[in-house]
């Protein structure tokens, strides 16, 4: 891919240490100037433009990881360590579940904010792209919007991180179907509903409920599209 986007190249392995060397990139973590409150942020059109540069998928491409397919396993995941969700949770994924995606574009598979790395407006680089593989361009967008609104909440710029979503929502309502984004952030807000739990989290119960209901509220918005 370093022949059609900013992403780093290879200079060589050791397969005896298991280590990769890799080319440094300029710029910092989108994620780094999100959560310090900084105005200056690309735009969706930028961050379109950048998936734009993803070649058609070959005809050997594995499928990428789609929240949508893992919308029950995490479900039932999520109803055994907070068993008073179990309803809810099951709605949500049947809700969810419902969202059609044609695996015709190649997607990064884990696109959000930690990914990017930006030099003020500039994008100068695309890092982890061993999840790419055929999806729905909305996998990505989603993926990106699930992280900002569950980091929203967690720091002292939440208005200033949503008030970023809001506009990229705005931009990527514009290029795809705006109900099935909704909806695939509502499965990547429900995947990502399940950290709380496994990296133990002293009030993981409390944060587990805070992204469900989140993923519900996103499945909501759905309806007003």
């Amino acid at each position: 891919l370093t022949d059609h986007l900013p992403v780093p190249r290879s200079h060589g392995w050791s397969e005896d240490l298991g280590i990769v060397a890799l080319q440094a990139l300029d710029g910092v973590p989108l994620r780094t100037r999100v959560e310090n409150g900084h105005r200056e942020l690309p735009s969706a059109a930028q961050l379109r433009q950048l998936l734009d540069h993803l070649p058609p998928p070959n005809a050997d491409e594995p499928v990428a990881s789609d929240p949508i397919g893992r919308a029950h396993s995490h479900a039932k995941l999520l109803g055994a360590v907070v068993p008073d969700l179990r309803d809810r949770l099951g709605e949500l994924a049947g809700r969810i579940s419902a969202t059609v995606g044609d695996a015709v574009d190649l997607v990064h598979g884990d696109f959000h904010s930690s990914q990017i790395l930006v030099n003020g407006l500039d994008i100068t680089g695309l890092v982890d792209i061993d999840t790419a593989g055929r999806g729905d361009r909305t996998m990505d967008y989603a993926a990106l919007l699930a992280h900002l609104s569950v980091l929203a909440p967690m720091g002292p710029h939440g208005d200033a991180i949503a008030r970023y979503g809001r506009d990229l929502i705005a931009g990527f309502d514009q290029i795809v179907d705006p109900v099935a984004l909704r909806l695939r952030v509502a499965a990547s807000v429900l995947g990502l509903a399940t950290g709380p739990f496994r990296v133990q989290e002293a009030q993981w119960p409390e944060r587990t409920r805070d992204r469900v209901t989140l993923a519900e509220k996103w499945a909501l918005s759905a309806n007003s599209c």
